[in-house]
């Protein structure tokens, strides 16, 4: 077998760099023939490099070299991406509205929802604005379709007949899956598994993809594992006792058995959990079906609540926003301000505890948060107005419009029963391939074969060089604020 590997990004997180050494030490002890493309610095801008520092850049490289010293690849078979003249011409696109973005194709592939991608990640905001964005969105989409000249030529050249990736989501990675998949190269797409020590692998298609998690949940539950369930139950007790699971926990500063302070339980108490809009913003199958997003979801049930109702609602933001100035959480504050009669906000670095506030209330609802199926596991009624994988498990009530959303928060709500909770729990425990040669030593460090992994930079001439690259960088930064 040939193989290729298209291995950037090594700074973004060292178990996933890992991920693809061992991946490549595999096939060469199987005799196939491994070749690797990497960036030596011809990205424009990537997810961990946006302003294209040439230290960083450095960085990188080292990292990536001392890796591969642990693989015997032939340097024949190290490949190097090249910046070719025939690149992305259409100097004057300019994009009115997201959704013109995201809908902008070239020969097939998805390059303006790979940009928004990887824009909305980088700045939180899930509605970007592409006019104000414009330069950003043109470096962004000139660098992707650099990326998918490069791969056209190589593949031609190789003949591979496997490729590897990680992510595959962001512009400088997308296009890399969608030629494959126009070509019917099997693509193996690695990511971050949802437990410790693990990373997984998507087949011809990314891992956030709805329908490939679905397949997942039943296909785990096939396994004649006799301690499935004690597994499944497992991964409920580790997300509420905050272990670290796939990436650290975000409950860890949060007290156990703190409610607010005005909770009052003769209330009809409902806790909704709001999740981070960005993560999925650019995934047509988590779009939600009643409301355009949680926002307007918060605003039309705060809108619809008659004012003697004895209900109460607890909003949680995700503590993944707590660190983001991002355009979710200022809109979230504007609701705030309203001064909502019925509804209390618990912000992000609240140290109130997510499931004291679950175990207190009558019922939850979620737009597609983890939450909405650990609800259920705990024997909470648990609403879903929106889209998440677990929806098909009859874990949850499932509204199709906002009457009926208020329908079911004014309703005495049965739990759900937690069947399908243990079946989505065994997966998250279950999925993934453990590492073998990779040994990690923290949810973002490791070392390959006894060697620790690193960007650190070593050696007298390296280090020289390294500080005088930080120097121009800083510099060049400098003079941007001044003149741009």
């Amino acid at each position: 077998m040939k193989v290729l590997f298209y291995s950037i990004n090594t700074l973004m997180s060292t178990p996933n760099f890992g991920a693809e050494l061992e991946l490549m030490d595999d096939h060469l002890e199987q005799g196939d023939i491994v070749h690797v493309l990497k960036c030596t610095g011809q990205l424009a801008s990537c997810h961990v490099n946006q302003a294209h520092w040439l230290s960083k850049c450095f960085e990188c490289q080292e990292k990536f070299n001392l890796g591969l010293k642990q693989v015997e690849i032939p340097a024949s078979n190290i490949h190097t991406l090249k910046t070719y003249e025939d690149s992305y011409t259409e100097s004057d696109i300019s994009f009115n509205t997201l959704e013109e973005l995201k809908n902008y194709k070239i020969n097939g592939i998805d390059f303006g929802e790979a940009v928004a991608s990887s824009i909305i990640t980088e700045t939180k905001n899930y509605k970007l604005d592409t006019i104000a964005n414009k330069s950003t969105v043109r470096t962004k989409l000139m660098m992707a379709y650099q990326v998918y000249l490069n791969f056209i030529k190589v593949i031609e050249e190789i003949e591979p007949d496997r490729v590897y990736v990680f992510n595959g989501r962001l512009a400088e990675t997308r296009p890399v899956v969608r030629v494959c998949q126009q070509k019917n190269i099997d693509v193996h797409v690695i990511e971050r598994a949802d437990n410790y020590g693990h990373y997984m692998i998507s087949v011809n298609c990314l891992s956030h993809e709805m329908a490939f998690m679905k397949r997942e949940i039943e296909s785990y539950w096939q396994d004649d594992n006799p301690n499935k369930y004690h597994i499944s139950e497992q991964w409920y007790l580790d997300r509420r006792n905050a272990v670290d699971q796939g990436y650290y926990s975000f409950v860890k500063h949060q007290e156990p058995g703190k409610l607010p302070l005005n909770f009052n339980p003769e209330h009809k108490n409902i806790a909704i959990f709001v999740s981070s809009e960005y993560e999925f913003a650019t995934f047509p199958d988590w779009k939600n079906q009643i409301y355009l997003d949680q926002r307007d979801g918060l605003i039309q049930i705060l809108e619809s609540l008659q004012k003697e109702t004895n209900l109460r609602l607890w909003i949680r933001l995700h503590p993944n926003l707590k660190k983001d100035n991002s355009d979710q959480l200022l809109e979230l504050q504007e609701l705030d301000r309203r001064q909502y009669k019925h509804a209390e906000f618990i912000w992000p670095k609240e140290t109130i505890n997510s499931y004291t506030l679950m175990d207190h209330c009558d019922q939850t609802l979620t737009f597609g948060s983890t939450v909405g199926v650990e609800a259920t596991f705990w024997g909470k009624p648990s609403i879903l107005a929106g889209r998440g994988p677990y929806e098909d498990l009859d874990v949850v009530y499932r509204p199709t419009t906002h009457s009926e959303v208020m329908a079911l928060l004014e309703s005495d709500l049965s739990p759900k029963s937690k069947s399908g909770a243990l079946k989505y729990g065994y997966r998250m425990m279950a999925n993934g391939i453990p590492y073998k040669k990779f040994l990690t030593t923290d949810i973002c460090e490791g070392s390959f074969k006894g060697e620790k992994i690193t960007s650190e930079v070593t050696g007298l001439k390296n280090y020289v060089y390294y500080k005088a690259l930080r120097k121009i960088d800083k510099f060049k930064h400098r003079f941007k604020k001044i003149f741009c």
